[in-house]
């Protein structure tokens, strides 16, 4: 097995984490966007909604 397809909770946690760490392998990857998700961000008395979380870390992941 060469591929991977990930999916689940939360997209700034563990599916960035595992998405590097097995990228980091060697493994080619397929993120399903609508299948993971995420939770409000709250930095700095700034609070960031869920879609920008989820939209950002998916925009990373797909350059990397």
């Amino acid at each position: 097995m060469t591929h991977l397809v990930i999916c689940g909770m939360m997209t700034h946690m563990c599916i960035d984490a595992k998405t590097r760490a097995v990228k980091g392998f060697g493994y080619e990857c397929t993120v399903i966007a609508d299948a993971c998700a995420t939770v409000d961000s709250h930095f700095h008395g700034h609070s960031v909604p869920a879609e920008h979380v989820h939209h950002a870390f998916l925009s990373a992941l797909d350059s990397t």
